[in-house]
């Protein structure tokens, strides 16, 4: 279920037309009229996704003038309860979300910790205060036309009103094409509808609306215990809680692929339940499209935990050679279309499992082994912890490692730098001039590389806008399944520490969680290396080939077709290739819709819907 919040800024009453046009199936029941003249609705719209009870959208409301509509999974909430004598543990996190914003205001956002974005209307002020969670996990959207403003989780909902899909930002879809996601975090496909930036606040007013950022991911000086055992005990004392906020009441669903972060997920899981049987995990696994170890060390850390291991093939479900034959559409052109189909079928099997499945994303980018650029900072603030980490470093460096970083000092590699402005040779060059694509893509590039004096490379990953990008993905009103993803690694208190862990000798094979999890997962799982996927879409490519390209229509404005390689080049890279072809057929689908009805309109049926 998702929300829609229409906000007549001029006064005006809301008109059922207005949310007639954008063919909302919603009950009276559904629609709450806010606002002394009734110039906001909240509108909770049924899918039809079949969802647990936690991810739908919640409406709540308090005396004094103060609703909420939206969708609020909290962490911590016993320490926001503690201070609101007023609250419960009963109460929803949506109800404890609205109690914080009454006490704290505009300020509320900086107790707020978890996965949310909602909307509050705030009739004193006669204004709406929406905000986004601080990394992204939630989307939120909006747009402005004229004197009326949307809001919602849904982008498909908002686009279903003509005036909000009638112009495409070519910028998002020269990122897009470029890098494979939108590089500005407050922009979408449509130039009329705009993204809520994670931890940035929307208020809007009769004056307007005003964007502000609430939050900042900052690192100071790493963080040093005298006694290393410390650093275990830490890591274990913030995951347990993440871990537990995101539990549901019945069973829990892993995405377990036998490395050691969703390994740690599924073990720390076990032991919050108290029950092995309240876990399950599923392991994707690669029979002969790459070589792959997953079922094996998958199976083995099922067998020590005592947890049900539902293990499956997807060699033929990472690419539907059909995907444009399907009819299947996405808010925006998504490259997760080409597996979409068997993707659902596999995720409503899983649904019957588990509603609530975590994800194992974080410690890849957080626990990066940055040695050169933390012993650069040891050099010029503290040479007694400088000899230390040399030392620490050198005793730990495997043989196979020195000879990596011989190679790597003797046989230079073109910078990663320069290689990442080269732009697809099949995007058309006139659409490259009238964009300055090339200085674009040179300004991104800048702007990737993070100050951090010790910690670059982690703290620019997350904050990059490929992060929020990645995690909606997830949302299921992106991937039109039932399931509810959660991502322990991402709480906060779990990111900030392994952030703030010393490089040297935390970072190095990720030894933090190596030692934390010793005795609870088998030793060949702890002593294995991370497992490299490949290119397996490159593989079924090869197999299956590309789809046809259309050779007329909007896709030769940003194509140059002649370009565009039959067959798929080793050297380049697949998955940008194949965003040409996804953003042909989203094209080819979207023109068809508008034809559809601009034609009704056309014949005087200004009362009919926009096809959804």
């Amino acid at each position: 279920m998702s929300f829609l919040v229409v906000f007549n800024a001029d006064g005006a009453a809301i008109d059922p037309n207005q949310l007639a046009r954008m063919n909302l199936k919603v009950a009276t029941q559904h629609v709450k009229l806010l606002g002394g003249r009734q110039q906001v609705a909240f509108v909770e719209h049924q899918d039809d996704l079949s969802l647990s009870a936690e991810d739908l959208a919640h409406r709540v409301t308090v005396s004094g003038g103060f609703s909420l509509i939206g969708r609020v999974r909290l962490d911590a909430r016993e320490e926001i309860c503690s201070v609101l004598p007023e609250l419960f543990a009963t109460k929803s996190d949506a109800f404890i979300c609205l109690h914080a914003y009454v006490r704290w205001g505009d300020r509320c956002v900086d107790r707020l910790r978890g996965d949310f974005c909602f909307v509050v209307w705030d009739e004193h002020r006669r204004r709406l205060f929406c905000a986004r969670d601080q990394i992204g996990v939630r989307p939120l959207f909006y747009a402005q036309l004229n004197n009326s403003w949307l809001i919602s989780d849904s982008l498909e909902l908002l686009a279903r009103d003509r005036s909000t899909y009638a112009e495409l930002d070519e910028y998002w879809i020269a990122d897009f094409l470029i890098f494979g996601y939108p590089n500005d975090m407050d922009t979408t496909v449509y130039k009329q509808i705009r993204r809520v930036a994670p931890a940035h606040v929307l208020t809007i007013s009769d004056n307007g609306g005003v964007i502000q950022q609430y939050w900042k991911l900052e690192i100071g000086d790493p963080l040093y215990y005298s006694d290393s055992r410390n650093y275990i005990e830490h890591f274990r004392e913030v995951l347990t809680p993440a871990i537990k906020d995101r539990l549901p009441k019945d069973r829990v669903g892993i995405a377990m692929s036998g490395g050691l972060d969703s390994s740690t997920l599924a073990a720390q899981a076990v032991k919050v339940a108290g029950d092995p049987a309240k876990v399950v995990a599923h392991t994707f696994y690669f029979e002969h499209l790459v070589p792959h170890e997953e079922k094996h060390f998958s199976s083995l850390v099922a067998s020590k935990l005592g947890i049900s291991l539902k293990l499956r093939a997807v060699d033929e479900h990472r690419y539907d050679p059909r995907w444009y034959e399907r009819g299947l559409r996405t808010p925006e052109p998504n490259p997760a279309i080409i597996r979409a189909a068997p993707a659902r079928i596999i995720a409503a099997e899983m649904a019957k499992e588990a509603e609530v499945w975590l994800w194992g994303e974080g410690p890849d980018n957080a626990l990066i082994f940055e040695w050169e650029a933390y012993l650069r900072w040891l050099a010029r603030r503290n040479w007694l912890r400088l000899s230390a980490a040399a030392i620490q470093y050198i005793q730990s460096k495997q043989a196979r490692e020195w000879l990596a970083t011989i190679s790597k000092y003797t046989h230079p590699r073109t910078s990663e730098t320069n290689s990442s402005l080269e732009l697809p040779e099949w995007i058309n060059a006139d659409f490259v001039r009238e964009l300055r694509l090339t200085a674009r893509a040179q300004q991104a590039a800048e702007s990737g590389k993070n100050k951090h004096p010790w910690h670059p490379r982690a703290i620019a990953s997350f904050t990059s806008a490929i992060w929020p990008a990645f995690l909606e993905q997830f949302d299921r009103s992106i991937s039109g399944t039932p399931l509810c993803w959660r991502h322990p690694y991402l709480d906060l208190r779990v990111l900030s520490f392994l952030l703030s862990v010393p490089p040297i000798p935390w970072a190095r094979r990720k030894r933090l969680i190596r030692k934390a999890m010793r005795g609870l997962l088998p030793n060949e799982v702890l002593s294995r290396d991370k497992a490299s996927v490949g290119n397996f879409e490159a593989a079924l490519l090869g197999k299956y080939g590309f789809p046809p390209l259309s050779r007329v229509g909007p896709i030769l404005h940003y194509i140059d077709r002649t370009k565009v390689p039959a067959t798929l080049p080793l050297e380049k890279a697949t998955d940008l290739l194949v965003n040409v072809f996804v953003l042909d057929d989203w094209l080819r689908s979207r023109h068809a819709r508008r034809t559809s009805y601009e034609v009704a309109l056309e014949d005087g049926l200004r009362g009919l819907p926009p096809p959804s």
